[in-house]
């Protein structure tokens, strides 16, 4: 299925502060946000430093207890917001000290790789205290039930302890009854305040990524409120759902814009010990010769 470009458009400007300036970084989400982590805890125990393939880094154990910590976003006051997949959220205290448990998160579908994946906060965060959480979900949707990526939106709460206002507000449909991988599950905001959301292929049926009338295996780009936005690169094309952004995506865990040029980066999974980030214009098919939706992701 060809995939029409998008003339004379440009991709939104990056955030103030994006959180990668390449899909290395992309890919290297969580070693970065380690360093981040270093950066607010000076006084925590570090441990010699590890070389990868293009830097070195010095690790440091700044907070324990947490159970497959995976995503994270920063407090105004430094704090650290964290989800457990699970399905808790955790306040992290700039000291490391870890929260228990924040009251009213949504149920999630923990089994597998789904569970509570990732959160951002909103671009006026300061004056709505509006949260946005990715995550697997139960849903029936047109007689079928089964396992689905869900983006919400809640608040939190004036002391930090709760969400409130919980909203679920898009559904990677269809729901997929059978498996529970590949769910993508990464947020981005663009400086014009479209939301980017990751959705994984889900695994089981992997041409899913292909098919413009499925939300699986996809970078989608809405409002605050979950809608497709009306310059999105497929909008008014029957048959299409017009959420989407980009396809042929298998399961898409970094997601950042460069701050010099604007550009989307999403990096994927593919096999063991590799791992490869594109830039990701709208409308791009992602899918190399052999055939596969993913191959070379």
């Amino acid at each position: 299925m060809p995939a029409p470009p998008w003339p004379g458009r440009s991709l939104p400007s990056p955030p103030a502060c994006a959180a990668a300036a390449s899909p290395y970084f992309a890919s290297m989400r969580p070693l970065l946000l380690a360093t981040l982590l270093l950066l607010a805890a000076p006084m925590a125990r570090a441990q010699a430093p590890v070389t990868s393939e293009r830097a070195s880094f010095r690790v440091t154990q700044f907070a324990t207890g947490l159970e497959r910590p995976w995503g994270g976003a920063f407090l105004p006051d430094g704090r650290l917001l964290v989800t457990e997949r699970p399905g808790r959220l955790r306040l992290i205290g700039r000291d490391g000290r870890v929260s228990p448990p924040l009251r009213g998160v949504p149920t999630v579908e923990a089994e597998g790789q789904g569970g509570l994946l990732d959160l951002a906060l909103a671009p006026d965060f300061a004056t709505t205290r509006e949260v946005y959480l990715c995550y697997a979900a139960l849903v029936r949707d047109g007689g079928q039930t089964g396992a689905a990526t869900r983006l919400a939106r809640a608040r939190l709460a004036p002391e930090a302890d709760a969400l409130e206002a919980v909203t679920p507000l898009l559904d990677a449909t269809p729901p997929q009854a059978r498996g529970r991988n590949h769910f993508g599950c990464r947020i981005a905001f663009g400086r014009d305040g479209a939301l980017f959301l990751s959705t994984g292929d889900r695994f089981v049926t992997k041409l899913r990524a292909q098919r413009l009338d499925d939300l699986a295996g996809k970078i989608l780009r809405v409002s605050r409120n979950g809608a497709a936005l009306a310059d999105n690169p497929f909008a008014g094309r029957p048959g299409v759902r017009p959420e989407i952004f980009s396809y042929g995506h298998r399961n898409p865990q970094g997601l950042a814009f460069s701050p010099w040029t604007g550009s989307l980066w999403e990096a994927g999974i593919r096999r063991p010990r590799r791992r490869r980030g594109e830039p990701d214009p709208p409308g791009r098919q992602l899918r190399l010769a052999g055939g596969d939706a993913w191959r070379g992701l």
